[in-house]
């Protein structure tokens, strides 16, 4: 299966929409219904998945024991402003406000393809994520995570 790679800037619409770009659209399947779940990600970005890959995190977290305090506080946080958007003929999806308040997403927006995901980032936001991820050379965290 192919996946999500690339950077693209796009602005967010007056009507809370961002277009999703046709390079990522044509990696759905079509059972997946155009449909996206954006959701709260790591780091100060917001996540969309894929109908398809979603399902796959929904088995996961169905699987998480509801008896214990961190899985429920990481379901709530994750689940609370969670929401499905189709793609429409222009290949836009509704953030809701809610989400971009999260995100601090404001006009522009950095998406960022995550092989099996997509981020959304407020590109002044991820500039200031780089320069503190950026304090250890790629090389040594590339070693440390041990990649074939």
């Amino acid at each position: 299966m192919s996946s999500f790679k690339g950077t693209f800037q796009y602005t967010i619409d007056s009507k809370d929409r961002l277009n999703i770009p046709s390079k990522f659209r044509k990696l759905l399947p079509s059972e997946d219904n155009k449909t996206f779940v954006v959701c709260r990600g790591s780091d100060g970005c917001l996540d969309v998945f894929p109908q398809h890959e979603w399902e796959l995190r929904e088995a996961q977290m169905r699987a998480l024991a509801w008896t214990k305090k961190d899985n429920r506080k990481v379901l709530r946080a994750l689940l609370l402003n969670a929401a499905e958007s189709q793609y429409d003929a222009q290949g836009r999806i509704a953030i809701p406000p809610q989400l971009q308040k999260l995100a601090n997403l404001e006009k522009d927006v950095m998406i960022i393809g995550m092989l099996d995901h997509i981020e959304l980032w407020n590109p002044d936001i991820y500039e200031q994520y780089n320069k503190i991820a950026d304090t250890e050379p790629y090389e040594v965290l590339l070693e440390r995570i041990a990649l074939p």
